[in-house]
């Protein structure tokens, strides 16, 4: 594995064209609601939240909806809150919830 430096990006092939990756991690609450449905959002993006109808299923959700607001802020050439962040890892990462 290569030696992580902070601030720079990890470039990686894709279909031949090389590409920049970082990778996000966002502090996600977890509600499990009166009626057994679960509820998640990201108190620091707002409006970002989703639910289901297990925990798993609440957190599945919830990545979808986070990648869809950070697309949708690049698309508008907004910038991710630095104050969201939690962590960001220079390179792609896979995340396991155990």
């Amino acid at each position: 594995m290569a030696e992580i430096h902070p601030g720079e990006s990890c470039e990686i092939l894709w279909n031949g064209e090389e590409l920049s990756v970082k990778s996000y991690i966002f502090r996600v609450e977890l509600v499990e609601e009166d009626d057994s449905r679960w509820s998640a959002g990201v108190p620091t993006l707002p409006g970002c939240s989703t639910w289901g109808h297990s925990r798993e299923e609440a957190l599945r959700n919830i990545r979808d909806a986070v990648e869809a607001y950070i697309r949708d802020m690049r698309k508008a050439g907004e910038e991710i809150p630095k104050d969201s962040i939690l962590h960001v890892i220079d390179e792609p990462v896979v995340a396991i919830i155990a």
